[in-house]
């Protein structure tokens, strides 16, 4: 008798899965799985973090060599240290969402080996999306402080139209390191189907905007004892709840057109992996 008594028997096939089974709640499915992706989550996080503690280690180490904080050759050294920690975070941006996107998709993923991958085949075009981000924000933050200081007309619409492009740009961020490491596009086709992405996508934006305000503001409520959930399960949680949320839309607009072009050809399409297809959004495209 197999197991003990019938009992434990894994070899018995299973009641399986009834076609009437009510499909689950994406709220709860988002718990199921980030509970039990936690560990490979919290490895993702520390991983990430390097990526900035060693340029934050460097600021640091100046902070106490120099002893005289008010001199350009101190500004200018922090800023070249700034520039140039764009380039492992931005890397690193496009490791976190990769794996990220994996875990959200119910996919196995080997934290490190995907994590490298990911920066391998994406880095230039990550660092150039964080180079951008910071640009922009110093933009946005300088216009902002000029027209909420100005009073009538110009002001209140100068104050408008910095926040439509606040919002725009942090909506675009939502989608594009997923894009970025799903397919193979442009940086112009990235920006576009980004900017398409932060209206059609716009409730749920607003949702992963809400989530993400209140877990910043419980780290900066809980500091400094919130410093090390940041390093090790903030930063993944950000993610993980960026990609749960996102990638629905990007598979329906994106990689649902091109399942129902090829069901139209054949029977049983297949996706394969570097295969070059045509995009809903873009001239051209591979899915990763």
């Amino acid at each position: 008798m197999a197991g003990f008594f019938g009992l434990f028997d894994f070899t018995k096939e299973g009641k399986g899965v009834s076609k009437n089974e009510r499909k689950k709640y994406r709220f709860f499915t988002f718990f199921e799985v980030y509970f039990r992706k936690f560990w490979k989550l919290m490895q993702l996080n520390f991983l990430f973090s390097t990526s900035f503690l060693i340029p934050l280690s460097v600021i640091y180490v100046v902070n106490l060599v120099m002893t005289n904080k008010q001199t350009p050759v101190y500004f200018f050294i922090i800023l070249g240290i700034v520039i140039v920690s764009i380039i492992p975070i931005g890397s690193a941006l496009t490791g976190l969402f990769y794996v990220s996107r994996n875990l959200a998709r119910e996919e196995h993923s080997f934290i490190w080996t995907d994590f490298i991958k990911a920066v391998k085949g994406n880095w230039k075009t990550g660092s150039l999306i964080l180079f951008l981000d910071v640009i922009f924000a110093g933009a946005i933050y300088v216009g902002f402080t000029t027209y909420s200081a100005m009073e009538g007309i110009l002001g209140t619409l100068g104050v408008a139209v910095i926040t439509f492009v606040a919002v725009t740009i942090t909506f675009m961020n939502y989608y594009m390191f997923t894009m970025q490491v799903t397919f193979k596009l442009t940086f112009k086709q990235l920006c576009k189907n980004g900017f398409l992405f932060a209206y059609l996508g716009m409730f749920k934006n607003i949702l992963i905007t809400i989530l993400l305000a209140a877990i910043i503001f419980a780290v900066y409520i809980l500091r400094p004892f919130s410093t090390i959930f940041v390093l090790s399960v903030v930063i993944s949680l950000c993610a993980f709840i960026i990609s749960f949320i996102t990638y629905p839309t990007i598979k329906k607009f994106m990689i649902d057109p091109l399942y129902n072009k090829e069901e139209e050809t054949q029977d049983t399409p297949q996706i394969e992996e570097e295969k070059e297809i045509k995009p809903a959004f873009s001239d051209e495209r591979k899915i990763k």
